[in-house]
């Protein structure tokens, strides 16, 4: 059994995951099962579930990104997240643009609060931990402050179902896990 240290040591090569498993060989592993299980006459619950699934890996991956390479334990990763599902939800809901469209939305309403957020990047250690968990609880209040409930729904969330498209929301969530998964050549 190898030793930690020589799992984690950096400089393996480039797109190689431990073991010798090429990138885009763990998101084919991980997409085909996904992708065999989707078909037109599958249940959309199904469908809504894998989606999240694949949200979710997502998310995992960018923690991974920002972990990995600065060693920031990013607690606060959640409020982008949130920011740019809220940026995509209000300007499909509210402005009536296309879902496509709607991610440059999600894009610019995640970069925004990054911009906001950056002066933590100058704290080390548990302070950028900590520091980072208030920023995403800060965001919280925001998003259910009372006086937005009218814009943000408040805790509840927007509710996206007159434009859900299950099939559309299926085929993009596979190709951002393959994105994600696939690392675009940068070394393990």
């Amino acid at each position: 059994m190898p030793r930690l240290s020589r799992l984690i040591t950096p400089g393996r090569g480039a797109g190689q995951v431990v073991g010798g498993v090429s990138r885009p060989a763990a998101a084919a592993a991980i997409l085909v099962p996904a992708a065999g299980s989707w078909s037109p006459t599958s249940s959309i619950p199904n469908q809504q579930e894998l989606v999240m699934m694949m949200v979710y890996l997502v998310m995992a991956q960018g923690i991974n990104v920002i972990y990995g390479f600065t060693g920031y334990l990013p607690f606060g990763y959640a409020g982008f997240f949130g920011a740019g599902a809220y940026g995509l939800s209000l300007s499909v809901i509210y402005w009536h643009v296309p879902a496509g469209l709607g991610l440059v939305f999600a894009i610019l309403a995640a970069v925004v609060v990054a911009a906001l957020l950056s002066p933590l990047l100058r704290l080390d250690g548990v302070y950028f931990a900590i520091a980072s968990l208030a920023a995403a609880e800060a965001l919280y209040v925001v998003i259910s402050n009372p006086s937005l409930t009218a814009i943000t729904k408040g805790p509840y969330g927007i509710n996206l179902i007159a434009v859900y498209n299950s099939d559309a929301s299926f085929i993009a969530a596979v190709a951002l896990v393959m994105v994600a998964s696939g690392g675009g050549g940068v070394p393990a």
